[in-house]
């Protein structure tokens, strides 16, 4: 795959893809260049307790505002975040109206809470915006941020919440920072989409819908097909045994994903191969680091 120079990098994809696990192995292979990493996952306002981010870095909890953590057996560390919008709500209403907990004071008003919960977008837009005002404004604390993004459905509604509130305000402070959201997000200098997938047809089209539905912003995202089984070559044994049946199930299931590969329209930036359990082995996204060089 090729050099990411990009300081955004947002990683979305079809559920069961391992996005999460390839977005803790991208960290992991930026950061062993040297390279300052934000991690950051956006919290789930009906499921606080559900993480991806705690699973994989082997953490109890990860706070909203950036802890820096150890890449479990590794001697590298990187910050990381669970971004809880309700905060993210109050940070930017403390920094377009900075009168000293005035975001406090509106956000335990139950009426105007309830209001706020109910406004489609939101949540979205001003936990984007939270990365988005590191990425722009404090460039120099961190080389990458890398958002592992809700799947595909929701990463769509996230990706295009800024234009959506650009189309809806037409003017005033939403509408200047939903403008400039967009247009960070589309500058190809600054902002990265890579879509996980796995190399089956129903998930080769998820990907592919999703780049149509988010083409405007990002025309050129790139695509990693994960747990891709290796081709094997070598003749079948004659032996109907356990071993013979799990290689031909294995030649078969190669078959099958590489002939998807290749009729995809999807230009695949990287194929990070299937890669069977083993107890005594690294960790499989140490495992996957390897491969995305």
């Amino acid at each position: 795959m090729k050099e990411i120079k990009q300081p955004f990098i947002i990683i979305s994809g079809k559920g069961g893809s391992g996005k999460s696990t390839i977005s803790l192995a991208l960290a992991h292979r930026l950061a062993a260049q040297g390279k300052k990493i934000w991690l950051v996952e956006i919290g789930r306002k009906r499921d606080k307790a559900y993480s991806r981010l705690t699973t994989t870095l082997r953490r109890r909890q990860i706070h909203h505002e950036p802890t820096t953590v150890n890449l479990p057996q590794t001697n590298l560390s990187i910050d990381a975040s669970i971004l809880d919008p309700t905060q993210s709500l109050s940070e930017y209403v403390d920094l377009k109206l900075p009168t000293g907990g005035l975001a406090g004071v509106l956000l335990n008003n139950k009426i105007t809470a309830s209001f706020l919960e109910v406004v489609p977008g939101l949540p979205d837009l001003v936990s984007l915006g939270k990365l988005w005002h590191m990425v722009t404004k404090n460039p120099k604390i961190y080389d990458h941020i890398i958002l592992d993004a809700p799947a595909s459905g929701h990463a769509i509604s996230l990706l295009r919440s800024p234009e959506n509130f650009e189309r809806i305000t037409k003017m005033g402070p939403i509408y200047k920072d939903a403008k400039q959201m967009r247009e960070t997000l589309s500058d190809q200098s600054i902002s990265l989409l890579i879509l996980c997938t796995l190399a089956e047809e129903m998930a080769l089209q998820e990907s592919s819908e999703t780049e149509v539905h988010l083409k405007k912003l990002f025309p050129r995202p790139l695509h990693i097909a994960n747990k891709v089984f290796p081709k094997i070559e070598d003749p079948l044994p004659k032996e109907e045994d356990f071993f013979s049946n799990a290689l031909k199930y294995s030649i078969k299931r190669a078959d099958r994903e590489h002939d998807a590969l290749e009729k995809t329209k999807l230009k695949i930036a990287k194929e990070l191969p299937f890669l069977f359990p083993d107890p005594e082995a690294d960790p499989l996204y140490l495992r996957l680091s390897e491969h995305l060089s």
